[in-house]
């Protein structure tokens, strides 16, 4: 029953036009956080997707700068390598691998406020077929180059999907969904600090 309240609550979250909240991930990829450089919006959240192996600690910027590990008093420390945080002060947040900082592995986030221009409306974006019943959704926008973008796909818990692969050819990208289980999935389109968002459902 909470399910299906929670379902619905993110339907009709999805139908406004109203800024939404999001949630970020930073990957690990060998020595390096990706992404290392992240702008976000005030209130968003920050999921750290790593490992013990890479211990995180937020720093100051100038600890941040001089390659140095001192942890920033009251700041945030995942020991585990993953965490989750709301940011809700408007500044850049410094961060490390304290098994690695001497190797550049580092990262820092930068919030600004949401305005007008960072969340735009879903109707940017065409994604057909909407239910997706076969394997292919197709995604396209006669507005903007979408061959840049950052495309992120989460599932309705908030949980990123990492198995998607895309094809890019002119204005429309074809993302092969094949793995993905039925249900309904949230898709960013990230163009700097603009973010796009929408939805759609696979049968």
């Amino acid at each position: 029953m909470k399910r299906i309240i929670f379902i619905f609550c993110m339907l009709i979250f999805m139908s406004t036009k109203v800024f939404s909240q999001t949630t970020h991930t930073v990957n690990i990829n060998g020595l390096s956080f990706v992404p290392a450089n992240l702008s976000i919006i005030l209130g968003d959240t920050v999921f750290f997707n790593g490992n013990a192996n890479h211990p995180i600690v937020q720093v100051s910027s100038d600890t941040w700068n001089t390659n140095q590990n001192t942890p920033l008093s009251g700041g945030f420390s995942f020991s585990s390598g993953v965490g989750k945080i709301a940011l809700d002060s408007l500044a850049t947040y410094y961060y490390i691998c304290q098994n690695h900082y001497l190797s550049g592995m580092k990262g820092k986030i930068i919030v600004s406020e949401a305005t007008s221009l960072n969340y735009i409306e879903q109707t940017e974006f065409t994604l057909f077929p909407n239910p997706l019943r076969g394997n292919n959704l197709n995604i396209s926008s006669d507005k903007l180059s979408i061959a840049n973008l950052k495309i992120e796909i989460f599932d309705i818990t908030g949980k990123p999907v990492s198995f998607v692969k895309k094809q890019v050819s002119n204005k429309q990208i074809s993302m092969d969904c094949s793995k993905l289980n039925s249900g309904i999935y949230f898709i960013q389109f990230i163009d700097n600090s603009i973010v796009y968002t929408s939805k759609f459902v696979k049968k």
